[in-house]
């Protein structure tokens, strides 16, 4: 359709140039196709926007599209990983699906505000995280 109806595909994302966003750019320019962009503030808006058709598609994380697609408000055509992912084992890549060399990750922190006193930072330990920069 992207190819074929130039200008009618859409996609929302969690705000200009937000891992949802570039997901789809680096999407779009594999495929060779354009598609409008319309950011959102964050992905519950964006999910919303999904849900109610005012744009096509959205890439979410995991844990924000799970809900719309369990109650089959939504479905998942391809996961943005380079293998499969474990929680849904029957959904191709979007390699898989005709994109080769196509993979986005994301990765969060947690993140304490400067000071934060060292006794708390420590209580991080308790739950089994851990320091990266030592």
């Amino acid at each position: 359709m992207a190819k074929t109806e130039k200008g009618k595909l859409s996609y929302g994302s969690t705000g200009n140039g937000e891992l949802s966003n570039l997901a789809m750019e680096l999407l779009k320019t594999l495929g060779e196709f354009d598609a409008v962009h319309v950011p959102y503030k964050g992905a519950a808006s964006a999910s919303v926007g999904l849900l109610a058709r005012e744009v096509d598609a959205f890439f979410p994380a995991t844990t924000s599209g799970m809900p719309h697609v369990k109650s089959a408000k939504a479905r998942v055509l391809a996961v943005t990983t380079l293998k499969r992912a474990a929680l849904l084992p029957e959904i191709p890549t979007i390699a898989e699906s005709g994109f080769p060399g196509y993979e986005v990750n994301g990765w969060y922190g947690m993140l304490a505000p400067a000071g934060t006193p060292k006794e708390i930072i420590a209580r991080r330990r308790e739950y089994g995280w851990t320091d990266p920069a030592g």
